[in-house]
């Protein structure tokens, strides 16, 4: 996960510098939180109802796929539209597109350790996660920052979507998960 992690910060980084750059007003800064934050607000309680009615395993692997796609499709627009004017529109669109992936991606991955680790060595393995989670977030940034130095926002773009294919791979390797997932899981009114 800690790919995976880097990889989004590298990108976030990135996505808010050249936005930055490109519009030159703190409100576009603004915008990109508000984009990245709506998805949680309308969609967290269908995502987390899908993670519990299929298999997490295949959720997350499925949307790291698509999390690296949106990384390449940034990378992509960054360096054949650098100069187009609707680069700024397009470039929100791509962050909401992956503001909803990622909304369903992390109940999946919430879930799946206490599937994956011992119920003895659980608060061990809590311990490691949460480490592992707060390096990942105080270096990623710098991570990008020096990417982004070394060859631009494409290549942090593109950085990211190479860790999160990595991630998908790697995900693949996951033991089989220990529980049958629900037909249906418990309806709304259990919320």
């Amino acid at each position: 996960f800690a790919l995976a992690i880097i990889g989004g910060q590298v990108q976030s980084v990135a996505l808010q510098w050249q936005i930055y750059n490109k519009v030159g007003s703190a409100w576009s800064l603004g915008f990109i939180g508000g984009i990245q934050v709506l998805p949680l607000f309308i969609l967290a309680l269908p995502a987390g109802h899908v993670s519990d009615t299929m298999s997490r395993k295949k959720l997350l692997i499925a949307m790291q796929w698509l999390l690296a796609l949106w990384g390449v499709v940034l990378a992509c627009l960054t360096k054949i539209y650098a100069d187009g004017e609707w680069l700024i529109p397009a470039m929100y669109g791509v962050l909401l597109c992956n503001a909803i992936t990622l909304t369903f991606a992390r109940p999946a991955r919430s879930a799946l350790m206490p599937q994956m680790v011992p119920p003895r060595i659980f608060s061990n393995a809590v311990t490691w996660n949460s480490t592992i989670f707060e390096l990942s977030m105080i270096s990623g940034p710098a991570i990008g920052g020096l990417i982004l130095w070394l060859g631009g926002p494409a290549l942090a773009y593109l950085t990211n979507g190479v860790l999160l294919v990595a991630c998908a791979l790697l995900s693949r390797r996951f033991p089989r998960e220990r529980y049958e997932p629900k037909p249906h899981a418990p309806g709304f009114a259990s919320l």
